[in-house]
């Protein structure tokens, strides 16, 4: 109820603040009426978006949620009855007591949550599910932490060391770092123990991706180390480029290792395994200085795009030698989800313009058609109609790549509702039915890392200390209905809680990663310099020349365009600031409507976020009559250090982070709702 009453006061005042702006906008001049509404007009059609809808109503409960009992004793019945005094595992008991006895909120219990003793909490389940995985797993692919034993995976290649080991480093783990730097040399070649089969998609994500930003990690913080990652990243990048054989250009799914593509291999592909390769590519042409890898990766997304329909929307799987859709399901469920992402961070980290056409396209086109009820769902890619009313798991990273894209309005709304769903479920389960609400037979938890990542996006742009009590609250459940003797599990269901004797290696790489890293506010790898890829592996953003892209300098052939700018809407901008409505740099002028003056700058600011007009980074402003904040002072001092603005053609994100904008009010001069006032984050799910 009093969910409710606050989201009546909202909507009676958003009402109130819409007549109030009405009436000024016709008292003020007719100078300032016309270049106010050129500047909307303008700016309002470039964007050519919907406009956010008001929040949905809460998510009924779920049947049997709250029967579950509280606390769940240790999974021994299959492990073997011997000691296991090894020098990693702690004393027996001492994980088990933690989640209750640490202080994990200041005042006795009563204030914000203590970022400290949270910390040490993710880095200690860290330590714990990674030195099973030595102490059992090794050289195995993954650990069973059921019954203590390694188990293989995706390729027979020591998956968990490679796609854990730069964790390692963001949690200032270095000795360990190190050890794992030293066992990763010591692998002769990557992949060729077994048969050599392996996925593209997840051998680029998990293995290639984990090489190369190890690689980089390393090269700059070990004296010792003298580049054999990259050696065995080359190594595996030459071996996956016979997947890209195929006459579309589109990769096939498997490649082996040792001999290519298998001869009996199924040419069908998903859609986000033959499109999400541009960033482990691409940073390999850039270290190595060949572009065939890059080519190949951004060839392949652009022909897949390429048979898009006229909704702008794409199936979830083709056949890469036909380019025959065998599966016209659209949406950002699983098969389509790391496309997007892949596009939008592409195109920050290596600044080329196509991939941010890319981007723009594929995702006006889901938030047109690809919702229901405020939830994104399956649609047919040829005419919108619903396919299917779930919402999957992996669907939870949209709210983080939203804000990352510059929406933070609605970025924020979906995690709100995807906060409230965690209050009813312990965990998410792979498929729910967002249309009656109810279980579908997907009821497995396999420790996903998405909602984490979301919420450590939300807080970046948010600074909403709401997101530490989200993330506390979820790595309490996994503590404390999760962890075994030597690791910790997945959930095969979430009505029983019965567990899944499987710890992948994204639980280290991923989940517990963006939960240290949004416990850590200040950690070099939360600054806007590094990109994070699917599989959460740090890569720096590349400089942006003023002479052309990166890829450009590789081949001078392929030097791109600058992005086109936006002419009528930055017209319109200056049309309002000349007539005195507002000002150039988009603050309303004394005596002009703020709430005009709000929806302007917002515009505007949604234009740059979408790097429709290229920007050179000027100073920052300084007025005489207030000096400018503390943190807006060295966060440019920092970046003017670590760039030469003056030699740099900045894209519009970048420009945005160096004048300290990073984020601003949602449309309307609303603000962003603060997550712990929500009133249902407090509530107990058990």
């Amino acid at each position: 109820m009093i969910l409710a009453a606050r989201v009546l006061v909202a909507l009676v005042a958003s009402s109130l603040v819409v007549v109030v702006v009405t009436a000024a906008a016709a008292k003020s001049p007719s100078s300032q009426r016309h270049a106010g509404a050129a500047a909307t007009d303008g700016l309002a059609a470039l964007l050519q978006k919907q406009q956010p809808q008001q929040r949905p109503p809460p998510v009924p409960r779920f049947p049997h949620s709250n029967e579950t009992r509280r606390h769940r004793a240790f999974s021994t019945a299959h492990v073997a009855a011997q000691a296991r005094a090894t020098r990693h595992n702690e004393p027996e008991g001492v994980f088990r007591a933690r989640s209750s006895t640490a202080p994990y909120h200041t005042n006795d219990g009563t204030g914000p949550v203590n970022l400290t003793a949270a910390r040490g909490l993710v880095r200690d389940m860290f330590m714990h599910g990674y030195y099973g995985y030595l102490d059992y797993g090794y050289p195995e692919d993954e650990l069973d932490p059921v019954l203590c034993q390694g188990q293989p995976a995706q390729g027979d290649y020591q998956l968990t060391l490679i796609d854990s080991a730069d964790t390692l480093a963001i949690m200032g783990e270095w000795r360990e770092f190190a050890h794992a730097v030293q066992l990763i040399e010591q692998i002769p070649t990557i992949g060729i123990a077994g048969k050599g089969n392996v996925s593209l998609f997840e051998t680029n994500i998990r293995i290639l991706g984990g090489l190369l930003s190890t690689h980089l990690i390393a090269q700059k913080s070990l004296v010792t180390y003298k580049g054999k990652l990259l050696d065995l990243a080359i190594d595996l990048g030459n071996r996956l480029m016979p997947a890209f054989n195929a006459p579309s250009g589109i990769p096939f799914g498997t490649v082996n290792l040792r001999h290519g593509v298998p001869p009996d291999e199924t040419p069908v592909v998903c859609t986000a395994c033959a499109t999400s390769l541009s960033l482990e590519f691409g940073y390999l042409s850039h270290l190595t200085g060949n572009p065939k890898y890059a080519l190949a990766a951004k060839r392949a997304a652009q022909q897949v795009w390429a048979l898009r329909s006229d909704l702008d929307l794409v199936g979830n799987h083709l056949d890469s030698e036909t380019g025959e859709w065998t599966s016209k399901a659209s949406g950002i469920a699983g098969s389509l989800d790391s496309m997007y992402e892949y596009f939008l961070k592409a195109w920050i980290v290596f600044h080329d313009p196509d991939y941010y056409e890319l981007f723009v396209q594929s995702y006006e086109a889901v938030e047109r058609h690809a919702s229901f009820n405020h939830w994104h769902i399956l649609v047919m890619m040829q005419n919108g109609y619903p396919e299917s009313a779930t919402f999957a798991s992996l669907q939870a990273f949209w709210s983080g790549m939203q804000v990352l894209a510059g929406d933070v309005y609605r970025g924020t709304q979906m995690m709100e509702r995807m906060c409230e769903l965690m209050s009813y479920v312990p965990f998410f389960p792979e498929l729910v039915g967002v249309g009656d609400w109810t279980y579908t037979s997907h009821k497995d938890w396999p420790q996903r890392p998405e909602l984490v990542e979301s919420m450590l996006a939300v807080y970046q742009a948010t600074k909403d200390p709401g997101m530490f009590e989200a993330g506390l609250d979820f790595t309490l459940r996994m503590y404390d209905w999760t962890i075994t003797e030597c690791g910790y599990a997945g959930i095969r269901d979430v009505t029983t809680m019965e567990l899944l004797p499987r710890q992948e290696s994204f639980f280290l790489s991923e989940t517990l990663k963006y939960l240290y890293l949004l416990f850590d506010p200040d950690n070099e790898y939360n600054r806007p310099e590094y990109v994070f890829t699917t599989e959460a592996h740090p890569l720096p953003v590349l400089v942006n020349s003023r002479h052309g892209n990166w890829l450009a300098r590789i081949d001078p052939s392929r030097r791109a365009a600058a992005s086109p700018p936006a002419t009528a809407a930055v017209e319109g901008l200056k049309s309002a600031a000349t007539h005195g409505s507002v000002a150039a740099d988009g603050q309303p002028r004394p005596g002009a409507s703020s709430s005009a003056g709000a929806r302007l700058r917002e515009l505007l600011w949604q234009v740059l976020a979408r790097g429709d007009d290229r920007v050179t980074v000027p100073p920052p402003r300084r007025r005489a009559q207030k000096k400018p904040s503390h943190a807006l002072e060295s966060r440019w001092a920092r970046e003017k250090r670590r760039v030469p603005w003056t030699d740099q053609m900045c894209d519009a994100r970048e420009a945005r982070i160096a004048r300290g904008l990073y984020s601003l009010a949602p449309p309307g001069g609303l603000g962003t709702l603060w997550i712990g006032d929500w009133g249902h984050m407090r509530r107990r799910v058990f």
